[in-house]
């Protein structure tokens, strides 16, 4: 089988030749760059021979171009450091505005896909990852759930209103991607764990009710093209870095339950 073929045998649950299997993690001295990120994720996947490339982007990616500072911390193994942010307060949260998805940082990591999605030269599946909107709210203020708890005690509409920005931009880059042939959406809903006392359960369907939807302008076959063709979400609560079941079929004397393992994230595959 090519490795495409394994990974979509296996996330519908059909027979595969072997579990196919892909690690991740930063390249935090030379994600700084598209050219850098691009070229330290066909290095690291080309170094393993992965099935699937699950593409890192820069750790500080998804929130740099609503003013959030980030300084590379100039090691290896340590993720940026943060220098400052455009929340202050609660009522911060109503200046957040849609992002054009093909300007700035944001834009500049759609260049990177692109090479990327030319190194890889269809051989192998890549996915963007993109976090959920708790997730990017608490990195736009330091990486910190409990300054966003206190937000949302404080101006539980505000902070409402500042998810729903971040769902719609993150929404049409997850579109901008697929356009540019990325074989589907690593949804990473990061550390964001609250109590239903909090957020009432609300917040990080946000997202979910905006992914693969048709958005006003949209023409029908592109709003289709986006649609998952399958979808495995994963769970909160377990040791493992990213409890994603391929339930795969295979030869009965080696037949298990496989788990995809990833770094540092949790959060789901959404093929598109």
């Amino acid at each position: 089988m090519t490795r495409t073929e394994r990974v979509m045998a296996a996330l519908r649950g059909e027979p595969a030749d072997r579990v196919p299997v892909g690690l991740w993690g930063h390249s935090y001295l030379k994600e700084w760059t598209h050219e850098g990120l691009a070229e330290a994720m066909l290095d690291f996947r080309r170094r393993y021979d992965w099935d699937f490339l699950k593409v890192n982007p820069r750790a500080s990616y998804h929130v740099e171009d609503w003013g959030a500072k980030y300084e590379p911390s100039g090691e290896a193994h340590k993720g940026p450091i943060f220098a400052d942010g455009p929340i202050k307060s609660a009522r911060d949260w109503n200046g957040l505005w849609v992002l054009d998805p093909n300007k700035g940082v944001l834009g500049e990591h759609l260049k990177a896909l692109e090479l990327i999605r030319d190194g890889l030269a269809g051989d192998v599946p890549f996915i963007q990852t993109i976090f959920s909107p708790l997730g990017v709210a608490k990195y736009l203020v330091g990486n910190s759930l409990d300054v966003v708890r206190s937000h949302m005690r404080d101006d539980p509409n505000g902070v409402h209103y500042g998810l729903s920005v971040i769902a719609r931009t993150f929404a049409e880059y997850a579109a901008r991607c697929l356009d540019l042939s990325a074989d589907g959406i690593f949804f990473a809903q990061g550390v964001c764990v609250l109590s239903r006392s909090t957020c009432n359960g609300g917040y990080s369907l946000v997202w979910i009710t905006t992914i693969g939807n048709e958005h006003p302008g949209d023409d029908g076959d592109r709003a289709q093209k986006r649609r998952p063709r399958a979808n495995r979400w994963a769970m909160q609560g377990s040791a493992s870095a990213l409890q994603l079941k391929l339930q795969t079929t295979l030869p009965k004397e080696q037949t298990k339950s496989y788990t995809a393992f990833g770094l540092s994230l949790v959060g789901s595959f959404i093929w598109a």
